[in-house]
């Protein structure tokens, strides 16, 4: 996270989807929203199950369906 990446958010061309959980004690939701303004094609979808770092098993098959999911594209 501290290294440099050798790219810039700015520079992710492809459609970034973050799920996140307002009641993260790790990470504050706000930082998942300023990550999503600095990416040109994010967005944040609220985790609303499970308030964990990690991902819920709900959250989990809604990332594979997006990433199924052609349109995205």
């Amino acid at each position: 996270q501290i290294e440099p990446w050798g790219c810039g958010l700015d520079d992710v061309l492809q459609p970034v989807r973050l799920w996140h959980h307002r009641a993260d004690r790790e990470v504050p939701f706000a930082a998942a929203q300023r990550t999503a303004s600095s990416l040109p094609r994010a967005e944040v979808v609220e985790q609303v199950d499970e308030p964990e770092h990690g991902p819920s098993l709900t959250t989990v098959d809604a990332a594979f369906a997006w990433l199924a999911d052609r349109s995205v594209r």
